[in-house]
């Protein structure tokens, strides 16, 4: 008797050996698209149900819905989310993919879902027995499972970890839990290749060598993935990346992957994607050549319209300024003429240290920025960080020198990825990037628990901890480890980085736990610039002591650092995040204007082009609220409409109430370290209008300065 893959919404899905490969929506996922993370926070489900039908009409067979997110009550909006679609016989019609990290999230969409639905994901990486409980539980509720090639050492990076892995798990649900062989699916991790670092280059070529193990050595058992993980280097170049796609579910499908997230939309026709990017595509998939990667990137600048420069103006950038060669060279990643061009800086600076502080880092701010909006790809950035190690490995003797010969670090930095997660490639290239500039790394690789953190911190006397993780279980580890460095009285700077952080949660839920400066950093290329400010001597951090003076210092600010490495204050102030109010894609919504005071105004117009000031006094936190109008849109002040329980503040006492102003739903339980909120204030009010409940922040030091990236 054959066993088949058998799904069902409203109508039955069979996953047979003739069938065609499985598409799986992927649009409806948080993690995945900013639309649909906007609509959900927003709660306007009824657009959200409008990006599930599409995905349905344009070929989704499968629809996967991941509602992880840390500002996100994910359990409420999966349980939502999918009551709705339940009502929607077009959408609910294929089966749903409850996709997330968290099991009580899973659990929560299990209790809707009508059908036969999959669950993403379980593994063994919290061990078999709760690999075992949970498997027990996906089988009562009637769902197939994805399983996640991970175990309690980390995830499967290569092919014999893969296949160990998948082996294991299949003996556990078919002899132990008694799971059927047909509704197992495993993913064997796509990760993504051509990042420029030679451990990478295998990634594709091992996951459809275990995907056809798995086929040919687990009975009835099926295969996905998520495919977008394998482009990630060349995001920013659709042309690119749509290839990429294709070329490899066209290898993967060969080898037996029946299913897999895709966008259809970031897929190009095997057979019409042009020769040349198809030969560059496939030798980096199939690692044919020790070039790949650089001939693929070659490709890729003359399909963004850079057309390629004739041989004899190709060395025209030589006869411009010492300081624009050298960015020109870590740009390009070119390492022919750093020697000299550092030797020219260091012949023009007191000190060697200095060339490094200013020429060589005003050229890598200019790589952050470039590739921060996507004109830069991962593997030349990794280029880049070559670059630069090669001009510090020259200023290193000279350096030295000046130090009695003692060689001594720019700092001590230690990496992890949090407990419970075995995600490292970003770390990984963040201390690549971060070692190319004289930077000492103590990494601790992954699933790395906070006891282990402060241990080691403690006995190497870091200067700086950097956390990483991708799932959203993630983010508490986060948390709980940012309280636990305040209970430890750590001083040193705390960076938050990996795809499901946040500014927003970084400023809510970890910053406020801990009283020194919390960091969070969106891409490796800029965490050579913000560790750079941190560690410098006298630092004010990049600028920020423009926004509050020493002596009255509080809490979570947001800034960024601009092209030439100096903060740029954005937003001060409790906001509707808690402490963050982030108006970046508002119209005209672009600084911050200092009071003479010592306040800080923010007078930005939201799209709806209401402004807005919120006065700070730097010695008592939040001062005054000034609203000229209901300031009532929660969607351009990052909160969550649902949530948008109103607080008001301007009653009593004489004020003008006309025009009250609604603040956060519980800006006091998110900033813990103040103990009160204006109560009642108008600008034209009598004196006892400003009524002051107490609102002290916990020193007169930095008491918690959030830097977001």
């Amino acid at each position: 008797m054959n066993k088949y893959l058998t799904l069902s919404g409203l109508e039955p899905l069979v996953v047979t050996p003739e069938s065609n490969f499985i598409n799986v929506g992927e649009r409806t996922n948080v993690t995945g698209s900013r639309k649909f993370l906007r609509l959900i926070k927003e709660e306007k489900y009824e657009e959200a149900l409008a990006v599930a039908r599409d995905q349905v009409e344009g070929g989704a067979q499968i629809l996967d819905v991941n509602m992880d997110e840390g500002m996100l009550d994910g359990v409420y909006a999966m349980t939502t989310f999918l009551n709705l679609i339940a009502s929607e016989p077009d959408i609910s019609r294929i089966p749903i993919m409850i996709d997330s990290s968290k099991w009580e999230i899973i659990e929560a969409g299990l209790q809707v879902a009508q059908g036969k639905c999959v669950v993403n994901s379980i593994s063994l990486k919290e061990g078999e027995e709760e690999f075992i409980r949970q498997a027990t539980l996906v089988k009562r509720y009637g769902a197939a499972v994805i399983v996640m090639a991970f175990d309690e050492n980390g995830q499967a990076d290569n092919y014999q970890r893969r296949i160990e892995i998948c082996e294991r798990s299949y003996k556990i649900l078919v002899d132990i839990v008694n799971f059927a062989p047909q509704d197992i699916i495993f993913d064997p991790n796509i990760f993504p290749v051509a990042t420029g670092m030679d451990e990478h280059r295998k990634n594709a070529l091992d996951f459809f060598s275990a995907t056809k193990w798995i086929r040919e050595n687990l009975p009835y058992a099926n295969v996905s993935g998520g495919v977008s993980n394998v482009s990630f280097s060349f995001r920013g170049n659709n042309t690119v990346r749509e290839a990429m796609h294709s070329a490899f579910l066209y290898h993967a499908i060969k080898n037996g992957m029946n299913m897999g997230i895709v966008n259809p939309t970031m897929l190009e026709i095997y057979d019409t994607i042009p020769k040349d990017l198809l030969e560059c595509v496939e030798d980096v998939l199939l690692d044919r050549k020790d070039d790949a990667t650089e001939r693929l990137l070659d490709y890729a600048e003359t399909v963004k319209g850079n057309k390629k420069e004739r041989e004899e103006k190709i060395l025209e950038w030589r006869s411009t300024s010492l300081q624009e060669r050298i960015t020109h060279s870590l740009v390009k990643g070119i390492d022919a003429f750093i020697i000299e061009d550092t030797e020219e800086a260091r012949a023009n600076s007191e000190k060697p240290i200095e060339v490094i502080e200013s020429n060589l880092m005003i050229g890598m701010n200019v790589v952050g920025d470039l590739f921060g909006s996507g004109k830069m790809f991962l593997p030349q950035v990794v280029k880049s960080a070559r670059v630069m190690k090669k001009a510090v490995a020259y200023l290193q003797p000279f350096i030295e020198a000046e130090k009695d010969g003692k060689q001594e670090f720019a700092g001590k930095i230690l990496m992890a990825t949090v407990k419970g997660d075995v995600h490292d490639i970003g770390k990984n290239i963040v201390s690549v990037v971060l070692g190319c500039n004289n930077y000492e790394i103590v990494d601790l690789g992954v699933m790395v628990s906070p006891e282990k953190i402060i241990k080691v911190a403690k006995e190497e006397n870091v200067d700086v901890i950097g956390l990483s993780g991708l799932i959203t279980p993630s983010l508490d580890e986060m948390v709980y480890l940012s309280k636990e460095m305040e209970k430890n009285d750590f001083s040193v700077p705390l960076l938050i980085g990996g795809a499901t952080t946040s500014k927003a949660h970084t400023s809510v839920k970890i910053a406020p736990n801990y009283a020194n400066t919390v960091v969070h950093v969106n891409d490796a290329s800029r965490a050579v610039t913000v560790v750079g400010n941190l560690l410098k001597k006298d630092n004010t951090v990049g600028g920020a002591a423009d926004i509050a003076p020493p002596d009255h210092r509080h809490a979570a600010h947001d800034v960024e650092l601009g092209a030439d490495g100096v903060g740029q204050p954005l937003i001060t102030g409790v906001g509707g995040a808690g402490g963050l109010l982030d108006h970046s894609q508002g119209a005209g919504a672009q600084g911050v204007h200092r009071d003479p005071q010592g306040g800080v105004l923010d007078g930005v117009g939201d799209h709806h082009d209401r402004g807005r000031m919120v006065g700070h006094d730097p010695g008592r936190g939040l001062q005054s609220i000034h609203a000229g109008q209901p300031d009532i849109h929660g969607d351009h002040v990052g909160l969550q409409t649902r949530n948008f329980r109103q607080r008001l503040l301007g009653r009593g006492d004489g004020c003008d109430h006309s025009k009250p102003r609604v603040a956060g739903h519980d800006v006091l339980q998110q900033l813990p370290h103040h103990q009160g909120i204006l109560d009642d204030h108008h600008p034209h009010g009598p004196a006892d209008a400003h009524r002051m409940r107490p609102m002290v922040a916990k020193s007169s030091r930095w008491s918690n300065f959030c830097l977001v990236m």
